[in-house]
């Protein structure tokens, strides 16, 4: 039974600690990379060689204990979370690294892991990951396995744990007073974790999908990348029906600033593929130049090799839309009466509960009555040296149209589309801050409840009130940091689903959204010790050891 025990240790230590926490480190610091680091990748032969450096330095540290607990302490190492999977050592070993610190294996593993994030190159792994599991790591040792140790081993570990820091040697006179009070309650701690995790979530989510969502709505606009937007009078956003007559093409062509221009065919409008209805915004462009037309292409049929190579019996199709009616390159499309080839997919091309479809400008033209008379918008790129407010007054004063600057239509998008999504989106912020907030006040209430003869005895021997508000807010910011750490990852998972499975609604998450979050939970730490620190101001310690 005890080889067995041994092997089944060394089995979950080698998958747990050997490939599942390296793994999700990469990885994880994988996506970081993409979303924040994607140009600082670390790939300077002197962080390859440091990195080499300290996963031998970690690897020699962590074997040099785990050999010292072996054959000094007469035990294996694996023991998570208070279960005992190998056999436990019986002896106390407090010389080589046990006398720098309680945990040389935790330490040395960290480290080597820090190696291993440089190898790798990755700055998300690095300075995010590698330090999130720094500021874990003392936090689970002091919940878990601290109180084994003091049980097996007694007043001896109590005397070692005097003289020897936790894990950072800045802790070696300190007495953990926000540590124990958690700790005296893990299972509230851990409910409070995840109320916690659940607000930052939710909060970051919410943040993710409204910066998603605000920049979905432009996604057409922001690409195309046309200095001024002309539109029929009276029409100020890409929505509206805007018929312009198709000489007017060739007159706007002709004022001075104007360097190029063209006309498409833009139209909002539900069709039903395959028995399923789809919102589209259809786009007929000009296959010449390409402008007006898709920007990024995924996969297509051969003879596809960009935008201006779109026949007129072809079209292309958003990759979620395509996806959704099940359809595939070289499928055949019924569209308002004919039958068109797929030629392949685009690529962010997807709006808020619509996606867009492009086809050639002729072969829409012929669909639409009288669309080869008209178009629905004419894009302009103005020449160097001249203002949109200039060459917008010249074409007003030439052609009886609507002249908009990109920024001026994408804002008029964002406000049309923006008053039924946003608001929505902010109420979901709102109410994970006040989840969040009200989870750790309430612990922290309750704990105060419980402990009240304690906190009395603490005012008795003149602890002021500052104090104890700075140890209500260190344990607001623990329960905190754990909860931001786990909340961020989930919703790094959440904005992965949503993005690839959820048709019309994307997730941005960004370093600017992770500050906003983190200042968030900061808020939310100090909204939450409002209401403990009242009830501890106003506690007076005869009243405390009357009760």
């Amino acid at each position: 039974m005890r080889t067995f025990r041994i092997i089944a240790g060394l089995v979950l230590d080698l998958l747990l600690f050997g490939l599942l926490v390296p793994g999700l480190t990469l990885l994880a610091g994988k996506k970081l990379d993409v979303a924040f680091f994607a140009s600082r990748h670390l790939d300077h032969p002197l962080f390859t060689l440091a990195g080499v450096g300290l996963v031998g330095a970690g690897a020699l540290w962590l074997l040099w204990a785990a050999w010292l607990l072996v054959t000094e302490g007469r035990g294996f190492l694996t023991e998570l979370f208070g279960f005992r999977i190998s056999p436990v050592p019986t002896l106390l070993v407090t010389r080589g690294p046990f006398a720098v610190h309680r945990h040389p294996l935790c330490v040395g593993y960290l480290i080597a892991l820090a190696g291993l994030s440089l190898i790798a190159g990755s700055p998300g792994s690095l300075f995010v990951m590698t330090p999130g599991w720094f500021l874990l790591t003392p936090l689970y040792l002091r919940l878990f396995e601290e109180p084994g140790l003091k049980q097996r081993f007694g007043a001896d570990y109590l005397l070692y744990a005097v003289r020897v820091p936790l894990f950072f040697p800045a802790g070696r006179r300190r007495i953990p007073v926000a540590f124990r009070n958690l700790q005296g309650d893990r299972l509230r701690f851990s409910v409070n974790v995840v109320g916690v995790s659940f607000a930052i979530l939710l909060i970051c989510f919410q943040l993710s999908v409204l910066k998603g969502t605000s920049n979905q709505i432009t996604t057409y606009i922001d690409h195309i990348g046309a200095d001024i937007w002309v539109l029929q009078q009276g029409v100020d956003d890409f929505i509206a029906t805007s018929t312009l007559p198709r000489p007017a093409l060739q007159e706007l062509k002709k004022l001075e600033g104007v360097d190029r221009a063209v006309g498409i065919l833009a139209v909002y409008t539900l069709l039903k593929i395959n028995q399923v209805k789809s919102r589209v915004y259809i786009i007929g462009y000009d296959t010449g130049s390409g402008d007006g037309g898709p920007w990024k292409l995924g996969r297509t049929l051969p003879q596809l090799k960009n935008s201006r190579d779109l026949k007129d019996n072809k079209i292309l199709l958003d990759q979620d839309l395509a996806r959704r009616h099940r359809l595939e390159p070289g499928d055949r499309l019924a569209l308002f009466g004919q039958t068109f080839t797929v030629a392949g997919f685009t690529l962010e091309t997807t709006s808020i509960g619509s996606q867009y479809a492009f086809l050639s400008r002729e072969a829409f033209g012929r669909l639409l009555p009288g669309g080869e008379f008209f178009f629905t918008h004419l894009l302009v790129w103005k020449s160097k040296g001249v203002s949109d407010g200039t060459l917008i007054r010249r074409i007003e004063a030439a052609l009886p149209l609507t002249g908009l600057t990109r920024a001026q239509l994408a804002d008029n998008m964002r406000e049309f589309l923006g008053t039924f999504m946003l608001p929505l989106l902010l109420v979901g912020v709102l109410m994970g801050f006040l989840v969040g907030s009200i989870t750790i006040g309430i612990t922290l209430y309750t704990s105060i409840l419980e402990r009240f003869k304690e906190y009395g005895t603490m005012k008795a021997l003149g602890a002021t009130d500052r104090y104890l508000y700075g140890l209500l807010l260190r344990q607001a910011l623990i329960s905190l940091t754990v909860g931001t750490l786990i909340g961020l990852a989930l919703s790094i998972l959440a904005n992965r689903i949503i993005n690839q499975w959820v048709p019309g609604m994307t997730a941005r998450l960004d370093g600017a959204l992770v500050v906003q979050t983190l200042a968030a939970g900061l808020a939310m730490a100090l909204f939450s010790t409002a209401l403990p620190m009242w009830r501890l101001r106003r506690l007076d310690p005869m009243e405390a050891f009357r009760a």
